[in-house]
């Protein structure tokens, strides 16, 4: 059985409480929680910017382009014919 994750943002309302933004999957079952700090506010979508300005103020990514089609070619290669 592959383990699959899902990011979930929540609010921390106690110590033992936290308050997820958006339902869990229906088959979710038992889960297993790692916490850790939200990434910077910078990085949250202002709902009052569209969409295309606010990914210009994002900070340019690190990564080539040779490295994301190597990525994306072996992924293809694990479709076996999907």
């Amino acid at each position: 059985m592959a383990i699959t994750a899902t990011i979930i943002r929540a609010k921390r309302i106690t110590a033992t409480q936290v308050e997820l933004s958006e339902p869990l999957p229906d088959d979710a079952g038992e889960i297993e929680v790692i916490f850790r700090p939200a990434a910077n506010a910078a990085l949250q979508h202002n709902d009052d910017l569209p969409l295309l300005e606010w990914l210009q103020t994002l900070p340019p990514g690190t990564r080539s382009k040779q490295d994301i089609d190597a990525q994306i070619g072996q992924l293809r290669g694990e479709w076996d014919g999907r």
